[in-house]
């Protein structure tokens, strides 16, 4: 083999060496493999580099750099100017680029969650593709593996994102008005209602994580425990904490039993109106007047068990 690529023409010289001269170097002196001094891989193991095995780079070593060891340019750019490649932040696209292309990554994503939570409670999670998926959402093919890795994990974002809000939403509620002087056991009641509502009643997106949580129900993946972690334990640990402070006759047991009672009957507000997604006026109408209703009754139940009523 050593005859038929033989010399510094590019063949396998008497050294065995491939593309080097007679002394078993490879291309160049300076044991560079494809090119002369600057190029290829050198003898200290570096890719493109000099005879001290530097990559690509300058007499220190750096990465298409500068003297102050930058790579490519003087905002950390990965391959070109100061508006090209990688920069300080960590973005694609340098200076002037990175937000642009954090908030088309950002704006991508949603457009994603929003479609597949869409697509996820009209279809089903086994019978929405991620073909379906994209397409609705305006990106290609390869978005939800890029951003979520699949479509398991697509679900499970859904889920999270709207459990954070939900959760937030009516923790902060709780919390804001607790820091009021002299807090009142019906205005929390009310102030606590409409938080609980108001993200399930939000247009067509309130309908479809609706029945999102209702196909769960039947045919579960991310298992109840998520839920508790997530939105239950901790919208029930701030709303009993709120009962006992305004009703300090309410013992833990009691308290926890009316948080309970208090939010499935909210539920049901919203399981009675199948199309609560449609929020006409008449329909808000009748849920202010059931949240009244669910209101005056928990207020009635919790001030008795507060009195020692059994």
């Amino acid at each position: 083999m050593k005859d038929t690529l033989a010399n510094k023409s590019g063949e396998l010289n008497d050294n065995g060496c491939l593309r080097g001269d007679d002394s078993g170097r490879s291309v160049c002196d300076d044991d560079c493999l494809g090119g002369n001094d600057k190029a290829g891989m050198n003898s200290k193991g570096g890719y493109g580099g000099d005879d001290n095995g530097r990559l690509r780079g300058d007499d220190d070593g750096r990465l298409g750099g500068d003297g102050d060891g930058r790579s490519v340019c003087d905002d950390d750019c990965l391959g070109g100017n100061d508006k090209a490649g990688m920069n300080s932040k960590g973005g694609s696209g340098g200076d002037d680029n990175y937000q642009d292309s954090n908030d088309d990554s950002r704006r991508a994503k949603e457009r994603l969650l929003d479609s597949a939570e869409k697509l996820f409670s009209q279809n089903g999670f086994e019978s929405t593709t991620v073909r379906q998926i994209v397409k609705d959402a305006d990106c290609n093919i390869a978005a939800v593996n890029y951003h979520f890795g699949g479509k398991d994990n697509l679900y499970v974002k859904v889920f999270h994102r709207r459990m954070d809000y939900m959760r937030e939403k009516r923790v902060r509620a709780i919390g804001e008005f607790m820091e009021k002087p002299s807090p009142a056991l019906e205005e929390l009641l009310r102030v606590f209602a409409d938080a609980f509502i108001e993200p399930l009643v939000e247009g067509h997106k309130g309908r479809f994580f609706i029945n999102l949580m209702l196909r769960e129900m039947i045919n579960p993946r991310l298992g109840f425990e998520t839920f508790y972690r997530e939105v239950i334990g901790p919208v029930t640990t701030a709303l009993q904490k709120a009962f006992i402070d305004i009703c300090p006759g309410l013992d833990s047991d009691r308290a926890i039993k009316c948080v309970r009672s208090f939010v499935a009957q909210l539920l049901q507000l919203l399981h009675h109106d199948k199309n609560s997604a449609d929020f006409t006026d008449e329909k808000a109408a009748d849920i202010s007047k059931g949240i009244e209703h669910v209101v005056e009754f928990t207020m009635a139940g919790i001030r008795h068990f507060a009195e020692g009523g059994e």
